[in-house]
């Protein structure tokens, strides 16, 4: 009986303090947002900073509060560069270089050259309990072939990842002509072109499809035509076995390193006759 007694005593010990224990579960901080870059106006010297990082992201932390909120910039798990206003979004320029930018030339797998010059930062966030949460972005700057160096210049602005696309049919039976109406410089590296006949499903059109109709210089610029090969972009043959002439192509245009959509899909009208 006496040590039935202990027995039922020490059980409730045990009950109690993992109940205390699970009651103490420290949820880690959440980082939600994005960064970019963009122009600052910097309204107090009457000057426009062209390459600004901006930060729009908040931290929060559902069981406690965030007491340290910033940027790493080298990846080492240190923040390098102190933000604000972490419980809620707010936009805040990193305008000196020297404390976010250390890029190094990049290449695509099998590209067999340089495409772009990239560099990785990372926000963090702890909180009153020290639990860190990290999240990472890769930053992306121009790379100029001639000078061999990373240029200042973003690879993409917050404007130019606003991608837009027009087409046309092609003269004769030459395919169909893709123009960027808006957008940045973009490398054909880094870039699948997706080419559907009458709404197919559609396939990958690889760089035997298409031809620069502008520069020929591996990128694809605002306002140049990209010419998809009519040899290639075919609208097929009807029952009997004879050639269809006319159809829609529709063409759409992803990043392959993020595996979204960029811009819009542009359906065209090809005559492969006129």
């Amino acid at each position: 009986m006496f040590a039935l007694i202990i027995f039922t005593s020490l059980s409730g010990c045990i009950e109690d303090s993992n109940s205390e224990v699970s009651n103490e579960i420290n949820q880690s901080p959440l980082i939600v947002g994005s960064v970019y870059f963009d122009y600052f106006n910097d309204s107090q010297n009457s000057t426009i900073i062209e390459e600004v990082l901006w930060i729009y992201a908040a931290a929060l932390d559902h069981d406690g509060q965030i007491i340290q909120w910033g940027v790493d910039t080298n990846i080492d798990g240190v923040i390098d560069y102190n933000l604000t206003n972490a419980s809620s979004y707010s936009f805040q320029p990193m305008t000196s270089e020297s404390r976010w930018k250390n890029s190094l030339p990049w290449s695509m797998p099998n590209s067999g050259n340089i495409d772009y010059c990239q560099q990785w930062i990372s926000l963090i966030a702890i909180d009153d309990k020290g639990a860190v949460s990290t999240k990472q972005f890769e930053l992306q700057f121009i790379w100029d072939s001639e000078n061999q160096m990373c240029l200042e210049k973003a690879q993409f602005t917050r404007e130019d990842r606003e991608f837009s696309f027009n087409g046309a049919d092609a003269p004769g039976d030459t395919g169909v002509l893709v123009t960027m109406s808006q957008g940045a410089a973009a490398n054909f590296a880094s870039l699948d072109i997706k080419v559907s006949i009458n709404g197919g499903q559609g396939n990958l059109c690889g760089a035997d499809c298409y031809s620069e109709a502008g520069t020929g210089d591996q990128s694809w610029s605002t306002g140049e035509d990209l010419q998809l090969d009519g040899a290639i972009v075919d609208c097929g043959q009807d029952d009997t076995g004879a050639d269809i002439t006319s159809c829609n192509v529709t063409v759409t245009v992803f990043d392959n390193r993020e595996n979204t959509q960029i811009g819009n899909a542009v359906t065209i009208a090809m005559d492969e006759e006129n």
